[in-house]
């Protein structure tokens, strides 16, 4: 791991499409022992770009970058794209939003999220050896090179703004993982009322989500929980889901 360059160069091409190929036919018949550190990153970056759905998804990919924007930080074109955001000024903010958005995610994509953004700060830890050896990729270097792979718009026509607002949420995900990884505070108490959310674990992200908020609206108004059923179309009936995480990214949250 502490090779120059690891997940920042490319490896042997010819190699990666053979190794790929060999996959594609029999994943038992590969042995990945035989190449280096550098053909193995660049092998995993290549299957995360490949994913019919990116890691971070489409759906939730203006929303992620529009929590690491503050109105004054946006130029005129990404203006236009989030008209509706609102401002986050303050880091706290900023994170704690980029947290919400993240519980979105639909549960598969969480999970191997997790498991890559771990292995990616073990690998971090290689960066600097000493004066002298190190892969020299920290989290900010691992999270622009893997980047382009887990998090991107539909059709990748993307403006400046837009990559650099990525790079910023997937470097404040490694760099935080272990606080994004936990549940929010404020859903603490949604964790012990099992009689309201025993059947609610198997629900899409979304409808998960409405169901919180509509729980925590009927507390902070004194009123007990009462029970959500299902809409026209899916999801629940009730209240404006997310509040500002619905106005956050164009006014599009995950059920875009």
């Amino acid at each position: 791991m502490s090779v120059e360059g690891i997940f920042r160069k490319n490896g042997n091409i010819r190699r990666l499409k053979d190794l790929t190929d060999a996959i594609d036919r029999d994943p038992s018949s590969v042995d990945l022992t035989q190449d280096n550190a550098v053909q193995l990153a660049a092998l995993l970056k290549k299957f995360l770009r490949e994913l019919p759905e990116p890691l971070l998804t489409f759906k939730l990919h203006r929303l992620l970058v529009a929590t690491q924007c503050t109105r004054i930080s946006l130029r005129p074109t990404l203006r236009k794209l989030i008209e509706n955001s609102i401002a986050l000024p303050s880091e706290e903010e900023r994170q704690r939003m980029l947290h919400m958005v993240s519980l979105l995610l639909p549960k598969y994509h969480r999970d191997t999220m997790e498991v890559l953004f771990v292995f990616l700060k073990w690998v971090a830890s290689f960066a600097h050896m000493d004066e002298v050896t190190g892969s020299k990729m920290d989290l900010q270097n691992l999270a622009t090179v893997i980047c382009p792979s887990i998090l991107y718009s539909r059709g990748r026509d993307v403006i400046r703004d837009e990559s650099f607002g990525s790079i910023r949420v997937v470097t404040q995900l490694l760099e935080n993982q272990d606080v994004y990884y936990c549940v929010p505070e404020e859903f603490l108490s949604i964790l012990r009322d099992k009689e309201q959310f025993a059947s609610s674990m198997e629900l899409p992200s979304k409808d998960f989500m409405k169901k919180c908020e509509s729980y925590l609206r009927s507390r902070a108004n004194g009123r007990p929980a009462m029970p959500m059923s299902p809409a026209p179309g899916g999801g629940f009936s009730g209240s404006n889901s997310m509040g500002n995480i619905q106005r956050l990214g164009d006014g599009q949250g995950n059920g875009r």
